[in-house]
């Protein structure tokens, strides 16, 4: 229905901007029509039609590149736990702290970085 009633559009728009001569003029008048309830109501149902595919689609994206995420926080911690000392910034402390320090470290950061962003 949506192709039916660009299609409409787009004749009425064409005669309407080339006169009699076939040679393109611009509207010296408006060419504004309010369309019909039913064709209106049509081309609301077909709005929200799309909206909710769109919707849809954006949801199933969104939720992609929060399981990726989340698979890579998971394997983070696993590493970390694993593997200490393979940082940096952690290495050079290896004989100086434990091991155990340093994943807890590591696991609470998360946590207080949530804390301080809901507030709570």
């Amino acid at each position: 229905m949506m192709k039916k009633l660009s299609t409409k559009w787009r004749k009425s728009r064409r005669s309407s901007e080339f006169d009699d001569d076939g040679n393109f003029s611009l509207p010296t008048r408006d060419d504004w029509r309010p369309i019909e309830t039913p064709e209106q109501e049509q081309l609301v149902r077909s709005f929200e039609k799309n909206l909710a595919q769109q919707s849809l689609l954006w949801k199933i994206v969104f939720a992609g590149l929060l399981l990726c995420y989340v698979a890579f926080l998971i394997f983070s911690i696993f590493q970390q736990a694993y593997y200490p000392w393979v940082l940096r910034c952690h290495a050079y402390f290896m004989y100086e702290v434990n091991s155990w320090s340093i994943i807890s470290a590591g696991l609470g950061l998360p946590l207080t970085i949530c804390f301080l962003i809901f507030g709570r």
